[in-house]
């Protein structure tokens, strides 16, 4: 079972399923969360870095208008790396909660 923000489900502490199941969980969980923190967390870091060397460069020719623009564009990228994270963090507690018990 997947959580809403789309994360697979790693079984949590679902003992009753087979040693190969819960591994195979385990590892589509972590896979997907290498690609969502690549593709999201990381590509965002990345252009706040070009950015703010674009900041600096506009700053040390005299391009103010430059670097304004450049400096006005890093905070919404480092605060949506910011909100994916805390999703991300969020959905990893929640797998990690023993699953509902079915008796």
């Amino acid at each position: 079972m997947a959580h809403p923000s789309g994360i697979p489900d790693s079984g949590g502490a679902d003992l009753s399923l087979p040693a190969g199941a819960r591994a195979a969980a385990t590892t589509a969980l972590c896979d997907h969360l290498a690609k969502l923190i690549h593709d999201s967390v990381l590509q965002s870091l990345a252009l706040a870095m070009l950015q703010a060397d674009l900041c600096r460069r506009g700053i040390e020719a005299g391009d103010r208008e430059l670097a304004l623009s450049e400096l006005s564009g890093i905070v919404p990228q480092l605060q949506a790396a910011v909100e994916t994270l805390r999703g991300v963090i969020r959905d990893l507690q929640a797998a990690a909660q023993p699953s509902p018990s079915k008796d």
